[in-house]
C-alpha cells in the first residue's frame, strides 16, 4: 500500500510538469531540471531525534560513468548526513532511498539535495522541517564550496 502511494504521488508530480521543447529544457512546477541529479520527493518517519528520511531522486543515470552517487541532508551551514548510492539507477528513475535513523529535531530546517558523480548538485533541492513539511526550493546560496569533499565519499560504483 505504501509503494502504490508513492507511484501515485510521483504520477501526481510528473503531470504537473512542462516540456519547453523549443529550448530543450525541462520545467517541473516551475523549476529547470538539469542533466545532474535532483530531489523530486521527501518524507519522514520516527520520532524527534531518530527520524528517517525518504529521498526522491531523478537523474540521467547511464551506468557508473554517470549516475547520482549521493543525496545529502545539510543545515544552515554544515553537512549531517550524505546517503551514498553504490550503483547507477538506470532503469529506476525516479528511485527513493531511505537514511539511517537521523539525530534531527522536528522543529530542525534543513534542506536535501542530490549529486552527480561526473557533475555537481541539481538545482532542484527540497527544505523544511518534519513539523512543517518539505517543499521544493532554490538552493541554499551560502553553503561552503568545500562540503562537497566532506566525507564519506564515494569508494567505488557496483554497475
Amino acid at each position: 500500500m505504501k509503494k502504490h502511494g508513492l507511484r501515485i504521488l510521483l504520477t501526481l508530480f510528473f503531470i504537473s510538469t512542462s516540456v519547453n521543447a523549443q529550448q530543450d529544457e525541462i520545467f517541473i512546477n516551475g523549476f529547470e531540471f538539469d542533466t545532474n541529479a535532483d530531489v523530486v520527493s521527501v518524507t519522514t518517519t520516527g520520532t524527534s531525534g531518530q527520524y528517517t528520511f525518504s529521498v526522491g531522486v531523478l537523474s540521467p543515470d547511464i551506468n557508473c560513468d554517470q549516475y547520482a552517487d549521493w543525496w545529502e541532508i545539510l543545515d544552515q551551514n554544515q553537512l549531517i548526513y550524505r546517503r551514498i548510492l553504490g550503483h547507477s539507477h538506470a532503469t529506476e528513475q525516479p528511485f527513493v532511498r531511505n537514511s539511517s535513523s537521523l539525530g534531527i529535531q522536528a522543529e530542525d530546517i534543513v534542506w536535501i539535495r542530490a549529486h552527480m558523480n561526473n557533475g555537481s548538485y541539481g538545482g532542484m533541492v527540497f527544505t523544511g522541517s518534519v513539523n512543517t513539511g518539505f517543499s521544493l526550493t532554490k538552493a541554499h546560496p551560502n553553503w561552503p564550496a568545500d562540503i562537497e569533499f566532506e566525507e564519506p565519499q564515494v569508494m567505488s560504483c557496483a554497475f
